[in-house]
């Protein structure tokens, strides 16, 4: 059972605190200030303003066609290591040392400024 109470300090009694026990029973009871559950409230509503307008954005993206439509059988695939990545060699930081840059020879390269010209 799930409850919100709210009444003034002076007015819980024992028998207040006997009727919330029988009534909850072994469930847990949390007493807050009224102004500890105002601020909880805002905190929710403001939580539950951010997840409807991110419902807004996806809805308005799907009305545009802006979506991606996969099977669970290309997600699968998706999520399988793939070969094109190569696994690191060590740990730590990345350095200058560690990028692999091609490296292309020009020796048996002839230039011909003639023929660069007719082009």
């Amino acid at each position: 059972m799930n409850g919100a109470l709210a009444v003034q300090a002076n007015e819980i009694s024992n028998d207040f605190i006997q009727r919330v026990k029988n009534t909850y029973k072994t469930q847990r009871v949390v007493v807050l200030a009224e102004k500890e559950y105002q601020k909880m409230q805002k905190e929710k509503a403001w939580h539950n303003a951010e997840y409807l307008a991110m419902l807004d954005r996806s809805f308005r993206q799907l009305e545009e066609g802006k979506v991606v439509v996969k099977t669970m059988e290309e997600l699968d695939e998706m999520a399988q290591p793939s070969s094109k990545v190569i696994p690191r060699r060590k740990e730590g930081a990345i350095t200058a040392d560690d990028v692999m840059s091609p490296c292309l020879s020009t020796a048996g390269w002839e230039f011909d400024r003639e023929a660069a010209h007719e082009r």
